[in-house]
């Protein structure tokens, strides 16, 4: 099932009065890393990661990714002096921009600055890679089992070939011949009960 929303104080005075600098955190996780019970989350793992456990299961090494999320409110409120934390450093804000909805701090991406683009919602920012693509930050490794009766790998990355599905028994027999890799932007695990029922690689231009 779908992860709860985030919900949490984005901000952190750094004194009680109103126009005193302020450090912008992202929104906390919305699930617990160290506990994927169930849903679906951006992984990454090359054909190294893919393997038969001590008790000659299959299993899989991932790095589990997120986006972060920022507040709205504080992302468009931002002001000169405040500090960003973003995938886990602090940037002073020495320039804030807007436009067309979207807030570029320190010259944007395009200037070595960062650009945070609004979400569908509008409750939310994230940072925007080029083209407004979505950034992850990386927020656990993993090693979970696979469930080899349910398990499929569904991989539609060559626009050519269309969906090419495999199961459990090919990732192992194969991963010699065939790259099941993916990263953040293109790799999704679907985890039921602390194990993983699927993987889907999609194109990426």
């Amino acid at each position: 099932m779908a992860a709860a929303p985030r919900t949490s104080p984005p901000t952190e005075p750094s004194d009680t009065n109103d126009t005193a600098d302020t450090r912008i955190l992202p929104i906390p996780s919305s699930f617990d890393p160290t506990n994927l019970e169930d849903g679906s989350f951006p992984v990454s793992f090359t054909n190294d990661d893919i393997e038969l456990n001590d008790e000659g299961s299959f299993a899989l090494h991932m790095t589990v990714w997120e986006q972060e999320l920022f507040d709205a409110a504080s992302i468009t409120g931002l002001k000169e002096g405040d500090v960003i934390v973003v995938r886990g450093d602090d940037v002073s804000v020495a320039a804030v921009e807007q436009a067309d909805g979207v807030v570029h701090i320190n010259g944007g991406l395009e200037n070595g600055g960062i650009t945070m683009a609004p979400s569908e919602s509008g409750d939310t920012f994230y940072e925007s890679g080029s083209e407004h693509d979505v950034l992850y930050t990386s927020v656990a490794q993993v090693v979970l089992p696979v469930n080899g009766d349910e398990f499929v790998y569904r991989d539609s990355s060559d626009l050519e070939k269309g969906e090419v599905t495999y199961l459990a028994g090919d990732l192992l027999t194969m991963k010699d011949s065939v790259d099941f890799g993916c990263t953040a932007m293109n790799g999704t695990a679907h985890i039921v009960n602390n194990q993983v029922v699927e993987i889907i690689r999609v194109y990426m231009p």
